[in-house]
């Protein structure tokens, strides 16, 4: 799902609406690798977030990590994908705004930005949806329909390899 948060953001920037795309994510045995495609997919730069102590950590552990370094960058607008393959849950993008004190859209499917203003259509399943609408900064978590994501080309991936890639270690 990260990858339809992702070319969320590409396209808000190819359109004029966001200036910067910056991705984090966890130290782990595809970090690094997860952090390049994105660049590829057009990000801007990246950000590893090192902390040993997080090995084996729950949602809360990892939610409070990434909003730290999202702190550290004074971002208004945050995507992600609406669950993680792995565990299967969708906790941590919810605790990053509560964390932060953001408004949130979960499960989204259709976005639309104006200035530091959103509408997001949310899927509650079932058919059903709402129409959330609020203000930066906010947290929005991307589900499949909200765009098709880009596949990037060779000489995207040659060049995501030359974009900045930040490691911070919070341990």
């Amino acid at each position: 799902y990260d990858e339809f948060a992702i070319e969320e953001a590409v396209s808000l920037k190819d359109a004029g609406k966001a200036s910067k795309i910056i991705v984090y994510t966890l130290d782990g045995a595809a970090g690094e690798s997860i952090l390049r495609s994105a660049l590829a997919q057009g990000a801007d730069s990246a950000v590893l977030i090192k902390d040993e102590g997080l090995s084996g950590s729950d949602c809360l552990g990892i939610a409070t990590a990434l909003a730290e370094a999202i702190k550290k960058d004074e971002i208004s607008l945050l995507f992600c994908g609406k669950q993680a393959i792995d565990g299967d849950n969708a906790q941590v993008p919810l605790m990053i705004a509560e964390l932060l004190g953001w408004g949130h859209a979960n499960v989204v499917s259709q976005f639309e930005l104006e200035d530091s203003n959103y509408k997001a259509w949310c899927d509650f399943g079932g058919g059903s949806r709402a129409v959330v609408e609020g203000t930066l900064p906010a947290v929005v978590t991307c589900d499949k329909g909200l765009n098709k994501p880009r596949f990037p080309k060779l000489k995207d991936r040659m060049k995501a390899k030359k974009k900045p890639l930040s490691v911070l270690d919070t341990g």
